[in-house]
C-alpha cells in the first residue's frame, strides 16, 4: 500500500465517534504501529535519516495523523471518567478542614457516652465539648466543657456542678480522642505496612454507596472493624465492631459520625435546664473541707459533724460551702429545716460505695418540731471535691 494510502486510513480511523470498539481498535492501532517502529528502528537511527523523512510531504502527513491519534486516545481516556482508586491518604486529607464534628453511639449502654459534639481551632485545638450521657450511676447527665470550666447537669437530681476543669480537660480530651476519626483514620493508616494486621478495602459498588474498610488483627482475629467512608466526602461515615462467634461476626456496636463542619444548633455548648435546676458553682472558692493529715474516713466523719453543725447555729453560709457551694438560700428553705436540728447524736462508721466511689456516713440527730422532739438517722454521702486535690465535701444534695 502507498504511504497515501496509509495516510487517507489513518484519517478515517480519526474519524470514527466514541463507541464501545474504540478502546480495542486503539489499542490494536498502537500495537501494529509498536510493531512497524521495530522494522524501522535500524533505518532510524542513521545519521540525519530522521531530518530527510520530515522533508517529505508525505512523511510529515503520516506524522500529523499518528499525533492525532494520540490525542483521541486521550480524549477517549478522559471521556472514561476514570475515578482514582481510593486511599486511605484522602481520608487523612479531609480531615485537616474539620472543625466540628457530632457523633453518637450505639446502642448507648450504662455508664458510656451516648453523644458527643466537638469543636476545634485552627490548630485542630480541642475548644467545646459536650458530651450526652442517658444511663449513669447518677442517672442521665450532660457535660459541657469550655475556657478551663465543664457544667455537669444532673438531670433525676435537677443540680448543674461546676467543676474546675485542669484535670477534667485532660479526661475529656483521652475520652474524646477514642471515638475522633482523625486519630481512627492515622492508626489504620500506620496499620497498613503491619504484617499483624490485616486491612481491604473495597471499592464503592453503587453511585452512593459508601467505601468499606476492614480491619483484622493478628493479636485478636475473632474481632474485625468495619470502617465506612463517604465516596464523595472521602470523611468517615462510622465504624462497626464484630466479634466471631459460632462461626460467623456478630455485631457489637457502632460510632456513626452524624455531621461535620455544620452544627445544627448553634448553641448545642450551653446547656438548657428548667428553671428549678440548682446550679453549684465549685470554681469561684474552695469548697468542702481540707482532708490535711486525716485517713478518708476521719475526713468524712469531721465533715458530716461540721454541717450538722452549722446546721444547728443556721449558719447557712457555712453548710452550703460544705455541700458544693449550694446557694445558701436553697439550703435553708429545705424540707428538713422545718425540723430544727437541736442535737448531734451520733456519727458512725464510713462504708465505702463501690459502685460511686463514695463514702456513706450514717448519723443520728434529734430534732424539734412544734415543741416536740424526735431522733431521726441521716446517711450522708461524702466524696473527694473534684479537681481540689485533698478536700472532701457531701454530695447528696
Amino acid at each position: 500500500m502507498r504511504p497515501a494510502d496509509n495516510i487517507n486510513e489513518l484519517i478515517k480511523k480519526l474519524q470514527l465517534k466514541a463507541s464501545a470498539e474504540l478502546d480495542k481498535r486503539v489499542h490494536d492501532d498502537i500495537s501494529a504501529a509498536l510493531a512497524e517502529s521495530e522494522k524501522t528502528k535500524s533505518v532510524l537511527a542513521e545519521p540525519n535519516i530522521w531530518r530527510t523523512i520530515m522533508k517529505s510531504r508525505t512523511s510529515k502527513l503520516a506524522a500529523v495523523a499518528v499525533i492525532l491519534i494520540a490525542v483521541a486516545i486521550s480524549v477517549t481516556i478522559l471521556d472514561k471518567s476514570v475515578t482514582p482508586a481510593y486511599a486511605i491518604e484522602q481520608t487523612i486529607e479531609a480531615n485537616r478542614g474539620l472543625w466540628f464534628i457530632h457523633l453518637k453511639c450505639e446502642p448507648s449502654t450504662k455508664g458510656h457516652v451516648d453523644e458527643i459534639w466537638a469543636q476545634f481551632d485552627d490548630n485542630r485545638q480541642l475548644t467545646n465539648l459536650r458530651m450526652n450521657f442517658l444511663d449513669t450511676v447518677d442517672g442521665p447527665k450532660d457535660v459541657v466543657w469550655h475556657e478551663g470550666k465543664a457544667e455537669v447537669w444532673f438531670k433525676a437530681k435537677k443540680r448543674i456542678a461546676v467543676l474546675i476543669e485542669k484535670d477534667k480537660l485532660a479526661q475529656s480530651k483521652m475520652y474524646y480522642e477514642s471515638f475522633d476519626p482523625k486519630r481512627i483514620v492515622e492508626e489504620l493508616y500506620q496499620a497498613q505496612g503491619s504484617e499483624n494486621v490485616q486491612i481491604e478495602i473495597q471499592e464503592s459498588s453503587a453511585e452512593g454507596e459508601p467505601i468499606t474498610i476492614t480491619m483484622t488483627k493478628e493479636s485478636s482475629p475473632d474481632v474485625r472493624a468495619v470502617f465506612k467512608v463517604d465516596p464523595e466526602t472521602k470523611l468517615l461515615q462510622q465504624e462497626e465492631s464484630y466479634k466471631l462467634e459460632d462461626g460467623e461476626y456478630k455485631f457489637l456496636g457502632r460510632i456513626r459520625y452524624l455531621d461535620y463542619n455544620n452544627p445544627a444548633d448553634s448553641e448545642i455548648f450551653v446547656l438548657k435546664p428548667p428553671a428549678d435546676v440548682i446550679r453549684a458553682d465549685q470554681t469561684t472558692q474552695k469548697v468542702g473541707l481540707e482532708k490535711g493529715t486525716m485517713s478518708d474516713e476521719e475526713s468524712a466523719v469531721k465533715l458530716v459533724r461540721q454541717f450538722v453543725e452549722a446546721a444547728i447555729a443556721q449558719d447557712y453560709t457555712k453548710a452550703s460551702k460544705l455541700i458544693a457551694n449550694i446557694p445558701a438560700g436553697w439550703v435553708e428553705e429545705q424540707p428538713y429545716q422545718q425540723e430544727q436540728v437541736v442535737r448531734l447524736i451520733s456519727v458512725g462508721k464510713p462504708e465505702l460505695n463501690a459502685e460511686t466511689g463514695s463514702l456513706s456516713v450514717p448519723c443520728q440527730v434529734e430534732v424539734e418540731k412544734d415543741g416536740q422532739t424526735s431522733v431521726q438517722s441521716i446517711v450522708f454521702c461524702v466524696q473527694q471535691v473534684y479537681g481540689q486535690s485533698g478536700r472532701w465535701l457531701i454530695i447528696n444534695f
